[in-house]
């Protein structure tokens, strides 16, 4: 957690750029951090453009009264138009430029910007729009009588162009900027004023770094020793000239991009000076009272910059930044104080988060919680409040402690599964064991002791204590474990839980530990019994003819009732149970099998749940020792898949007849049901003879037509 702390201060502080060790290890985390923020601009997406600027494009290097389609009168009206159809832009005549600030000053532009640096001198210029024009159309290069003359002109346009900057400097702003070494790159003196002060601005904007080349951050400021120059940025010049605004000092500061490409509108320089053109973008009004930037957007000017919204041209980008500069709200990064303690909540709250969630998957999830909140805040705050906080961190910080608590949350988890597992194992099969861990929160209150509803299976051998006197006791054990080894499968399969051995007794239950709800608990139960019985057979058809093994019978009892689970025993040897009356009533009802003559009996609980499943048949209606209100008993003949016995209706309704005490009538119908099963069944037997008795001697008034069983 310190080592996350420490590697995340470094970070959002910038301390990588001054350990040279770390520089390299972390420069890569910022960048990604720089991506970031290019993210946060794209998820807030462009916002309005400020209308107190516009952009007057130079949109073409070279202007053409034939491909750009000027009206051939523009051109004989304005000496700018014809120069700018001359040569290149980069050698227009000073007569373009000065043109311009007269037009915007008479539209009432209030400022005016120039994203262009005049270096060069007026002969320069001359010379190279000779030779340019020479090798476009192939005519001779300009004579030498008329060299001094064409110099002498644009001489001339300088000089308007000088008079021009001079005459309106209080709302004029020239670009200027200085190259790697330091060297300042100013307009030339026969264009600008020596005494420049308040007149040239500086339009280098840094990219982030060489490997990105990404414009995200601009200084306002530019103290340059070694010509005692103090330089404004262009853009915080022209803001200070429009409405007093004044930028930060030398800090870099982050650019409030508004927008892509376009973002601001743009009118193509040659409209100034072609009404048609200014009319269908306006009208002069159009520049009233607005800051004008005048740069170069087409291709080959190389002036494209690369930003968080995609490349736009060098003006559009220093129009961002005036309008960052005027809106009051600049986008600012938190401060380092409020970025360390972002820095450390990040890496506290995983760690915390941690050590409150018990499991890894609840872990994980809490963390990725935590990273989606926190990117959401940095969205908010920044498209909301114009503040840049730290995003890295929220994913950095939860990865080193986060990441780190989780895999060790769940190698520890996983150590005491198995061990649980492994312990838990011995009261159950290790697959019920495996199913009750995938839910530890349930099997620790299982564990603990807590009353549930519980399918319970209680099956038994019969004559086992006459048997166990005198069978050899290999053979008595080893046919035991025969017995159990095909029985206990058919429990677990069907997701039961074998609870114990009680001699050759099996008590299993289902939903002790674990419940798929409470008729699948019971349907599992009885197709547990019902496969009990087939395996039974086989086992005894496997056994015959053996001197060691004797053919058995079983009685199975199952019943659906409130029981008490838990671990029962001492520190040193415990196991897990099952406790309470639904369990005892399950031990009556295989007791109860004796009697009836059958080899399972259900509960009316079981029955109710069941009954869309199993076709059963109601034994009786009896109250058991240590009960006193009666219950339905009844067998399980089949699935609903096999059709009923065609009987069964009619045995059901004796049952119903006997209990409403028509003896007589239900004799008859119990006789014709035994002829129809084969001529032998104890259940039609059993109330035949008690029909004959209630006849001889009725049963009391208050008779609700139970039996009591007196045997155990």
């Amino acid at each position: 957690m310190i080592f996350g702390a420490l590697v995340l201060w470094f970070m959002v502080s910038g301390q990588p750029r001054r350990i040279p060790g770390l520089r390299v290890a972390l420069q890569s985390l910022e960048g990604i951090e720089h991506r970031l923020i290019d993210l946060r601009f794209q998820w807030r997406g462009p916002v309005p453009a400020d209308p107190n600027i516009i952009i007057l494009a130079i949109d073409q290097p070279i202007l053409s009264e034939n491909e750009n389609n000027v009206p051939a009168s523009a051109f004989s009206r304005s000496p700018a138009l014809q120069a700018m159809s001359e040569g290149y832009q980069e050698s227009w005549r000073h007569i373009v430029w000065a043109e311009t600030i007269e037009k915007l000053t008479q539209y009432g532009a209030k400022v005016i910007v120039f994203d262009v640096i005049f270096q060069r001198k007026a002969m320069d210029a001359l010379r190279i729009q000779r030779i340019l024009k020479a090798a476009g159309d192939g005519s001779p290069p300009v004579s030498a009588d008329n060299e001094q003359r064409i110099l002498a002109a644009a001489m001339n346009d300088s000089a308007q162009f000088r008079a021009m900057v001079e005459k309106h400097a209080p709302k004029l702003v020239l670009g200027m900027s200085f190259d790697e070494s330091g060297r300042l790159i100013l307009p030339h003196p026969t264009v600008a004023p020596e005494d420049f002060d308040n007149l040239l601005g500086n339009v280098l904007i840094p990219f982030d770094s060489e490997e990105e080349q990404v414009y995200r951050r601009v200084t306002h400021r530019w103290v340059i020793d070694r010509f005692l120059l103090d330089v404004k940025g262009m853009d915080a010049l022209a803001a200070s000239k429009f409405n007093g605004t004044l930028a930060p000092g030398e800090a870099f500061h982050p650019i409030r991009f508004q927008g892509p490409r376009n973002t601001y509108p743009s009118i193509p320089l040659a409209a100034l000076f072609v009404d048609e053109w200014l009319a269908r973008a306006g009208g002069g009004q159009v520049f009233r009272d607005k800051i004008v930037y005048i740069g170069a957007t087409y291709e080959l000017a190389h002036d494209d910059k690369n930003t968080p919204f995609g490349i736009m041209s060098g003006v559009e980008v220093h129009a961002n930044i005036a309008a960052d500069l005027l809106s009051g709200s600049r986008l600012k990064n938190v401060p380092n104080s409020v970025a360390w303690w972002i820095t450390l909540s990040m890496v506290a709250i995983p760690a915390l988060l941690v050590l409150l969630i018990r499991n890894a998957l609840g872990q994980t999830i809490a963390i990725l919680a935590l990273i989606v909140a926190y990117v959401a805040a940095c969205h908010l705050a920044f498209a909301q409040f114009d503040r840049i906080l730290p995003m890295m961190v929220g994913f950095f910080g939860p990865a080193t402690t986060g990441g780190f608590g989780i895999i060790y949350s769940f190698f520890l988890e996983q150590r005491e599964r198995r061990h649980v597992h492994e312990v838990f194992g011995r009261s159950v099969s290790k697959r019920i064991a495996t199913v009750m861990l995938r839910n530890a929160e349930e099997l620790e209150h299982a564990r603990a002791g807590e009353r549930r509803s519980v399918a319970v299976l209680f099956s038994d051998i019969r004559n086992f204590t006459a048997w166990s006197e005198n069978a050899a006791p290999e053979n008595l054990v080893g046919q035991l474990n025969e017995y159990f080894e095909q029985m206990v499968p058919l429990i677990e399969d069907n997701e039961g839980n074998a609870q114990k051995f009680i001699g050759d007794a099996i008590l299993a239950a289902w939903g002790d530990t674990h419940s798929n709800g409470h008729p699948e608990d019971c349907r599992r139960a009885v197709i547990a019994a019902m496969k009990m019985r087939v395996a039974l057979c086989d086992l005894n058809a496997k056994w015959e003819g053996r001197s060691d093994r004797i053919t058995i019978t079983i009685g199975i009892g199952i019943n659906h009732g409130s029981v008490v689970t838990g671990e029962v025993g001492d520190p040193e040897r415990h196991e897990f149970t099952v406790l309470g009356d639904g369990v005892n009533f399950a031990s009556r009802l295989e007791s109860a099998t004796k009697i009836f003559h059958t080899d399972c009996l259900v509960g009316e609980s079981v029955e109710q749940l069941t009954r869309d499943q199993f076709t059963f048949r109601e034994v009786a209606f009896v109250r058991v020792k240590g009960k006193t209100k009666p219950v339905h008993i009844f067998t399980p003949l089949s699935e609903k898949t096999t059709p009923p016995p065609e009987w069964l209706a009619d045995y059901h309704k004796a049952l119903d007849l006997h209990r409403s005490r028509d003896f007589a009538g239900a004799a008859a119908l119990f006789a014709g049901i035994k002829q129809r099963i084969g001529g032998d069944d104890f259940l039609c037997d059993w109330y035949l003879e008690i029909g004959r008795r209630h006849l001889a001697d009725p049963p009391r008034e208050d008779w609700d037509g139970s039996e009591t069983l007196t045997e155990k």
